[in-house]
This record gives C-alpha cells, structure tokens and sequence, in this order.
C-alpha cells in the first residue's frame, strides 16, 4: 500500500499517508499499528484500505477518502461539500485565540461563516 501511495503524484509523504489510513480505517493507536505492521490483516480491514487507497489513486484528497481531517489536534467530519482544513487553518485558529486571549473588552467575540467544517 505504501509503495502505491508513493506513487501518487499529490502524495507528499506516502509513510504519514499510510499511518492515517491504518489509523481511521483499522482504529489502531500507534504502538499497535506498529505490532500489527509485520503481521495480516483481516479480509474487511484490507477491503477498507482498499478502497481508500483506491480513492487517493483516482486523486481524490485524503481527507475525503477517510471522511475526517485533523485541526489542532483534533479530528473533523469531512465530505466532498466541506473545505478541507489546511494548515493555515490551524494558524488562522491559533491566532484568533491569542487575539481572544489578550483582547481588553469584557466579552470579545468572532465569528465563523462559511467555513465548512466547524474546526475555525
């Protein structure tokens, strides 16, 4: 799997691509990712990396394919009708809390339109 991730044109680094897959497919955390990496796996944990493989082989984002991306550490609902979060997202986020944080008014706000996922 990780070879055909690799192959992928739009595939920055195939080894993280591949540990998120196994990730939120499979549902293992890392050391047993780890363990299971010499090992099988079952024919339905195979048939679902499968098709997520599949999917990044026809260009479809990962995210997409996995149906969640991550934001400042934690895990978003992504489909083909939300903006995938990027890393300026997680910066734009980090600076509208530093602006909160440091903000003189009583109750200081901002607000998120259109943003797709909910993350900002």
């Amino acid at each position: 799997m990780r070879k055909r991730l690799a192959a992928l044109a739009t595939t920055i680094d195939s080894a993280r691509e591949a540990d998120l897959v196994f990730r939120y497919r499979l549902g293992l955390p890392p050391a047993l990712r780890i363990q299971h990496s010499f090992g099988e796996i079952g024919p339905h944990a195979l048939a679902a990396v499968e098709q997520v493989v599949s999917q990044r082989e026809q260009g479809l984002p990962l995210a997409y394919a996995l149906g969640r991306a991550e934001v400042g550490g934690l895990v978003f609902a992504v489909n083909r009708d939300v903006l995938i979060p990027r890393p300026e997202t997680e910066f734009l986020v980090q600076r509208g809390d530093e602006y909160l944080r440091d903000c003189r008014r009583k109750q200081p706000s901002l607000l998120d339109l259109g943003c797709g996922s909910g993350c900002v």
